[in-house]
């Protein structure tokens, strides 16, 4: 009897220790996904913000081609700068 519990202590040590290191490696591999999971939100978002500052760069371009069509066409500065939302120094540096 004693063999037998002695084998059945061998049996249930080895038994803990491999669900432990399969619960390790759950975990590792859930801490993994986790940070992957972080990097992408991080790189849309600056993707993101990437796209903003472009759409508004591009939004920039085409107030002051607007301003400048409207300045050519004899649009009063003060006109141009009201209407399109435009700093009055920018339009008559135009």
């Amino acid at each position: 009897m004693a063999y037998n519990a002695s084998i059945q202590a061998e049996w249930d040590w080895q038994n803990a220790v491999e669900l432990a290191e399969e619960r390790a490696a759950e975990k590792a591999a859930a801490i993994a996904d986790e940070k992957a999971r972080k990097e992408e939100r991080a790189k849309a978002k600056a993707r993101e913000q990437e796209l903003l500052r472009e759409a508004e760069a591009e939004k920039r371009e085409l107030l002051v081609q607007s301003a400048k069509t409207l300045k050519k066409s004899g649009v009063a500065n003060s006109v141009i700068a009201e209407s399109l939302g435009l700093p009055i120094g920018v339009v008559e540096k135009l």
